[in-house]
């Protein structure tokens, strides 16, 4: 049987950051605010995926870069996650997976 993969955004200020869950379209997005930017806002964001049946291998996480702000986070790549730590693009066109010059990190990506 064939696992879900689910895809996490998240979106990282100073103070805090945002994390989504989307899985299938159809099914509703599942989000979480306010979680701190700190070691233990870290490990409020791995319970809750763990809630939600998400480890590292059956999710891929896509998160802007914001220099220092999202250093922490970076964690998640380390601890055995994957996906896209992505260069911000200035311009309507925003984000794009096709996009070379969005993939920064030499991380392995899936996305």
């Amino acid at each position: 049987m064939k696992k879900n993969l689910f895809f996490i955004g998240l979106d990282i200020s100073k103070d805090g950051f945002a994390a989504s869950i989307y899985e299938t379209p159809g099914k509703s997005v599942i989000a979480k605010a306010a979680i701190p930017n700190n070691p233990k806002g870290f490990s409020q964001l791995i319970l809750w995926l763990r809630e939600h049946h998400i480890n590292k291998t059956n999710c891929r996480i896509r998160m802007e870069a914001t220099g220092v702000y999202s250093q922490a986070i970076l964690l998640l790549f380390i601890s055995g996650f994957s996906g896209q730590y992505l260069t911000p693009f200035k311009g309507e066109a925003g984000l794009s997976p096709n996009r070379p010059q969005d993939r920064s990190s030499g991380q392995p990506t899936d996305c």
